[in-house]
């Protein structure tokens, strides 16, 4: 079999995939580098991982990282797992896609998660269940029937799939829904304002919950409603199906899982290697998927509080080094004692 012959990169006689990946420390990343790694090491085949932080919005003192990628001879490794969702709306996507698509026509294994590339094989994390679970949640134990919906973006796969989801799910329990309670999002915080606005001027005015695709929008749509004075779960509920659900206590979250994702990938790779036909096709692929219960459903109870300040991520709310819109070069330049410097 291909696994076993000298071209492919090794230490000490183990061979080696190659995992394309930005922000390998979130939640949703950590899944899909656990079901990669199971799958390998249980081979006996290494995994060499290549991540940036960079992300659409960064500054562009940052986009030194992208370099990392034109460094890497991809022809030297088993098979490489190109993770397109965790670049989605960054400049580096298109040329990523086509840099790997070259390289699987040449004979590489490439396979693609959360994203379409030419190709190859594109497996997604069918995020569905979340979606329904949230719903059914709502409606059954809320006793809401006014639901909003903010996706992705338009024409991104996730986000239509989501959507699709929302209006069977809805329909299914016998609940009309106007187009003016659906808005297409960034998966970032930046669009929470407008589609607030979009409700606020529709003829019925607020709903009574609004989902988000996931958890930075629904941020975003927390901090838009705390502006004007409107407060979860007093005047409205909120809800995400999030993959990065590290404070879950203040969303009722549909948290899943790309462990499953991950694993199906890594075995793409060795069936590849095996004899089988690389193919283009596109699969979902069912994944864990967990209901957290919130104080932004009501179902746990808390004081007045500030969610944008316990979340401490929005972008003018940015705690430091650790936060997601690290800008370091800037906070060292515009600090003015030591114990800021220090502390930036």
């Amino acid at each position: 079999s291909k696994l076993d012959e000298d071209s492919f990169m090794s230490d000490n006689n183990r061979k080696c995939i190659a995992v394309i990946i930005s922000k390998p420390e979130r939640k949703y990343q950590e899944g899909l580098l656990k079901g990669i790694c199971n799958s390998a090491f249980a081979r006996g085949v290494n995994v060499a991982v290549f991540a940036t932080t960079l992300m659409d919005g960064m500054d562009e003192h940052l986009w030194g990282e992208m370099k990392l990628f034109d460094l890497i001879q991809f022809d030297k490794f088993a098979g490489v797992i190109y993770f397109v969702g965790s670049f989605y709306g960054s400049p580096v996507t298109q040329k990523l896609n086509k840099r790997l698509s070259e390289i699987a026509s040449k004979g590489t294994p490439v396979v693609a998660v959360d994203g379409e590339v030419d190709g190859i094989p594109n497996y997604f994390n069918d995020d569905s269940y979340a979606v329904t679970d949230i719903i059914n949640h709502l409606v059954d134990e809320h006793d809401v029937k006014d639901i909003a919906y903010m996706t992705g973006h338009k024409g991104h796969p996730h986000a239509e799939k989501s959507l699709q989801t929302y209006r069977a799910t809805m329909a299914s329990l016998h609940i009309p829904v106007s187009e003016d309670r659906i808005y297409y999002g960034d998966y970032w915080y930046t669009k929470g304002a407008d589609f607030v606005n979009q409700l606020e001027n529709s003829e019925k005015g607020l709903p009574e919950a609004i989902i988000c695709a996931n958890e930075y929008m629904a941020v975003g749509v927390y901090k838009a409603l705390h502006a004007k004075g409107i407060y979860t779960p007093k005047h409205i509920l909120l809800a995400c199906t999030s993959n990065n659900a590290t404070n879950a206590p203040y969303l009722l979250t549909g948290e899943n899982s790309l462990e499953n994702v991950g694993f199906e990938s890594s075995e793409k790779i060795f069936r590849v290697l095996e004899g089988e036909s690389l193919g283009s096709d596109t699969v979902y692929f069912p994944c864990k998927n967990q209901l957290i219960t919130s104080v932004g459903c009501g179902c746990q109870k808390a004081s007045a509080y500030d969610y944008s300040k316990e979340r401490g991520v929005l972008i003018d709310t940015d705690p430091g080094y650790f936060g997601e819109q690290n800008s370091l070069r800037d906070k060292l330049l515009f600090e003015n004692d030591f114990p800021d410097l220090f502390n930036s």
